[in-house]
């Protein structure tokens, strides 16, 4: 890069791809628990309490929407994270744009040196009360006893260094490439890879993020079917003892629904390029509603027949 990468508003200024600045506020914090008590005769009873406690927080917690903010009264913001790039930089003989840019990782801590202090004192103010402690910026009057509105000030920094990057030449940049499949392939990585590596590298991480997303799918499904049979429960506990025994068939019958539909779906999308797959999933799907069937059997099950 031929320039710098800066945040002004602290006077810092390094070499660098990215600089991100992370601000957390000591700050007074919510929290509320609710309980649902179960009534005689099927009603419910919501009974929500709050705490609070004085932590950082990198987000700010309006304490005028607290249940309790005369005693708890948090002010106003007024600094926030960010992050800083610079506008180009060169790889060999192309030129950068932010598209590249902005995908390149490998963030390192970026501790501010203790001397920053006076640079600190003169782009906020001599007045300002500024520490630097364990290379992050702190403002307020004692970083040994915090107060509310204190301010904790760290960076993380991108290094220039040796990047490899897959796309498509325009000009004299590079920008993502349109497969025939009709999606756009930009891939950057940290370090001299050949592009083999680099796509088996991708290739992974989408097979990992496919199978995260189908457990939510069949997380999903489940809590779907819960919801849908939950007013059974609700109707049957007008009898306490009988609405727990509905409550347990319910979620036993919402868990095998979605687990059957779940795999149904995710199996039939690999029948046709990878039947093995697929039948791998169907069985892994029945192993899972016989294991659930066997322990709810066991359940229902007395103590003395376990025994015996």
């Amino acid at each position: 890069a031929d320039q710098p990468v800066s945040d002004d508003q602290f006077a810092v200024s390094v070499e660098g791809v990215r600089l991100v600045r992370s601000v957390e506020m000591f700050q007074w914090i919510e929290t509320s628990k609710t309980e649902t008590q179960q009534n005689l005769g099927g009603s419910e009873t919501r009974v929500t309490t709050y705490s609070y406690a004085l932590d950082w927080s990198d987000r700010h917690h309006d304490s005028s929407r607290f249940q309790e903010a005369a005693d708890h009264q948090n002010p106003a913001m007024i600094f926030e994270g960010r992050s800083f790039s610079v506008d180009g930089a060169e790889l060999g003989a192309f030129s950068l744009g932010r598209n590249v840019l902005d995908r390149i990782g490998g963030a390192q801590p970026f501790p501010i040196p203790a001397a920053h202090v006076e640079t600190l004192h003169d782009a906020l103010g001599s007045d300002t009360d500024v520490n630097v402690v364990d290379g992050a910026i702190y403002l307020g009057a004692n970083p040994a006893q915090p107060r509310v509105g204190d301010y904790r000030i760290r960076y993380e920094l991108v290094p220039l260094g040796m990047i490899s990057v897959i796309g498509q030449q325009r000009d004299n940049g590079i920008a993502a490439y349109s497969t025939q499949a009709g999606d756009s392939l930009l891939i950057v990585d940290t370090g001299n890879l050949s592009a083999q590596e680099m796509f088996d590298s991708a290739a992974s991480s989408n097979r990992v993020m496919t199978w995260v997303l189908r457990a939510g799918g069949l997380v999903l499904l489940i809590a779907g079917f819960s919801l849908m049979l939950g007013p059974i429960s609700v109707v049957a506990s007008v009898i306490p003892f009988l609405g727990s025994i509905v409550g347990m068939g319910t979620g036993l019958v919402a868990a095998i629904a979605g687990i059957t539909l779940g795999t149904l779906t995710i199996g039939s999308a690999w029948l046709f390029y990878r039947p093995l797959t697929a039948v791998l999933i169907f069985i892994a799907g029945a192993a899972l509603i016989a294991a659930i069937r066997m322990l709810a059997r066991r359940k229902k099950r007395s103590p003395e027949e376990q025994v015996a």
